[in-house]
């Protein structure tokens, strides 16, 4: 059986695609292979040089692992980058960005600058270094980059044109 996929709609981080002729193993198998095979930066290591924030060493190491690391295609596979996090709390509260940690390679970054990491009170300190390696989801989960899904285009109906298929009509897109 063979797979016949032609593309619908790509923008520079979304890409859909119509599968004609196949089965939903053979769509499923794609769907796994996208998010467990792309490449992603994620934070291996973690060294607390002072704590005395509410959460445990081990809790805010592993959200720093999970935030998303925006990163070049040219970027080597065996490339080790270095993120640093200061902060302190004078008076009052304040809430940890990821926008808040410093990388050594100005295109390694958090993809998303708003995520919380922690909420320090009056006088708490958070002091860390990061170490950011390259690997892929079969390595361990916080390597996936991607989300994949797949459901079937007949489920869709529309009149006209239909934003789910990127302005083309429904019964042309299965044609």
């Amino acid at each position: 059986m063979a797979l016949n996929i032609k593309p619908v709609h790509e923008t520079h981080n979304k890409f859909f695609f119509l599968a004609k002729g196949t089965s939903i193993h053979l769509l499923n198998l794609l769907r796994r292979t996208i998010i467990s095979s792309l490449p992603a930066f994620a934070i291996d290591e973690v060294t607390f040089y002072e704590n005395n924030s509410g959460l445990f060493n081990e809790y805010l190491a592993n959200r720093l692992a999970l935030i998303p690391l925006s990163f070049e295609e040219n970027t080597q596979d065996d490339a080790k980058i270095i993120f640093e996090l200061n902060v302190e709390c004078i008076e009052g509260e304040k809430t940890v960005y990821s926008s808040e940690l410093t990388s050594t390679d100005a295109a390694i970054k958090a993809f998303a600058q708003h995520i919380p990491l922690v909420k320090l009170a009056k006088n708490q300190r958070l002091r860390l270094e990061a170490v950011a390696v390259k690997g892929i989801g079969k390595q361990h989960a916080k390597f996936q980059s991607a989300i994949a899904s797949y459901g079937a285009a007949s489920e869709f109906k529309a009149a006209g044109k239909c934003s789910k298929c990127f302005k083309r009509c429904c019964s042309n897109c299965l044609s």
